[in-house]
């Protein structure tokens, strides 16, 4: 692999991995009401929220950092009161109390109002707020940071081209696709130097699982582990156990509201935790140098960007299942698997929980990210075997491209009347 390869697939890391604060997409729905309101140059008086199925499926039950509340109205609220859209997705860091009084008081007033939007993109938010001269209009679309239209009374101030346009002008530049063969050769040749961003990863989700030990969030689940397991000197005397409570208890407190930021992964700060934290917690256990644990999360990153890719965003698939899939193959990286382990991780993940839906981002979906974890383990010590035959039935193919690709079809086009069932059955509790 060449140095422009290598610093192809390092451009790919920077712009799929950053910060996250709360759920992303209450984030979004936050940033897209926050930039309006900039453009308006004041609060408004009047408001229209426009929401996919998807966006109200994913940010309906999630609590909101900072404020003891869940749900969009209030997550729309504060990003009309408060908030820089510079910030990006960590749009509510700065929130304070005046924010979050205000917020209530539009909520209260019935200020603006949220509805859901049909044949739109599955990542779709669109802001339409007034003050008494001016209207204002916003539009992220297809990634939680993407707007695609700005506009102010008839004035277009921004008009994005089609995100498919830019990724195929990303490819372009780029020479070549991102394969699993393409990702380990990148883990051989690249510098450890150049993963620094993991530096980050490492710092921030760790910061956020310590929290969900020590308080109480959500379900609780990490904590319930911690109290459960076997444990030498106060420290977990497996790494099993300890990468499961890490890990659970980093995303009971973002999903029960807690105002640290996490490091996410291809939009999503559940996946980021996933992907990252069995990986750290099994270099640490493994004893390992820090360099082997910047590859280790390198590969787990990039295989969950590479099957996340072909998957797409929102959708019936719950995305634990690639998260999960990278952090089988970090794990298996760090207890020296080489690319066959790898590939076999690969397919018994595939295996095993292809079938995990997606029914919104609530405190419950700790109970998945327990399960993708567990199945991570397993999959990984069950690749590590030479003596167990790797799969190659069901959806799983001999080709690990095209086993990649039967998952992706999966989600996205097998399971589209199952997304549109539970859309259905979420909105028919409001």
């Amino acid at each position: 692999m060449d140095a422009k390869q290598v610093q192809s697939i390092l451009a790919l890391m920077h712009s799929e991995i950053s910060p996250a604060l709360g759920c992303t997409e209450p984030a979004a729905v936050a940033l897209a009401c926050g930039k309006a309101r900039e453009i308006l140059g004041s609060i408004p008086i009047k408001g229209e929220i426009f929401i996919s199925g998807n966006i109200f499926k994913n940010a309906m039950g999630v609590g909101i950092p900072g404020t003891g509340l869940t749900g969009l109205p209030i997550a729309a609220a504060l990003g009309l009161t408060g908030g820089n859209s510079s910030d990006s997705l960590e749009i509510l860091k700065n929130v304070d109390k005046n924010h979050l009084d205000l917020a209530n008081q539009l909520i209260e007033k019935k200020i603006f109002c949220i509805r859901v939007k049909e044949n739109v993109d599955k990542l779709y938010i669109e802001a339409q707020i007034e003050s008494n001269t001016d209207k204002v209009t916003t539009i992220i679309s297809h990634r939680h940071t993407h707007f695609t239209l700005i506009k102010r009374n008839n004035e277009i101030l921004l008009d994005n081209p089609p995100i498919e346009q830019v990724e195929n002008e990303q490819q372009a530049v780029e020479k070549f696709p991102l394969s699993i063969d393409t990702i380990l050769k990148f883990i051989e040749n690249v510098d450890v130097n150049d993963l620094s961003i993991f530096d980050k990863s490492i710092e921030l989700n760790l910061s956020i699982a310590r929290e969900g030990l020590k308080n109480d969030y959500g379900l609780r689940i990490g904590k319930n582990i911690a109290n459960n397991r076997s444990r030498v000197n106060g420290e977990f005397e497996f790494a099993h156990d300890y990468a499961l409570a890490l890990t659970t208890a980093a995303c009971d407190a973002r999903m029960g509201g807690s105002v640290l930021p996490v490091m996410a992964n291809t939009g999503s700060g559940n996946q980021g935790l996933t992907v990252s934290l069995p990986i750290i917690a099994y270099a640490e256990k493994f004893g390992l140098s820090h360099s082997i644990l910047l590859k280790s999360l390198a590969l787990g990153h990039l295989v969950s960007i590479h099957m996340k890719k072909k998957l797409g965003s929102l959708g019936a698939l719950c995305g634990i299942l690639v998260a999960a899939t990278g952090a089988s193959c970090g794990i298996t990286y760090i207890r020296g698997g080489k690319r066959e382990a790898i590939i076999r991780a690969i397919k018994y993940m595939a295996a095993n929980i292809t079938g995990m839906l997606c029914d919104g981002a609530k405190p419950g979906c700790t109970l998945k990210v327990h399960s993708g974890i567990s199945a991570a383990i397993q999959a990984s010590e069950l690749a590590l075997d030479n003596s167990i035959e790797a799969l190659a039935d069901g959806i799983v193919d001999e080709d690990i491209e095209r086993t990649i690709e039967n998952i992706a079809n999966i989600g996205s086009v097998g399971l589209s009347s199952a997304d549109k069932m539970i859309i259905e059955m979420m909105q028919n509790k409001c």
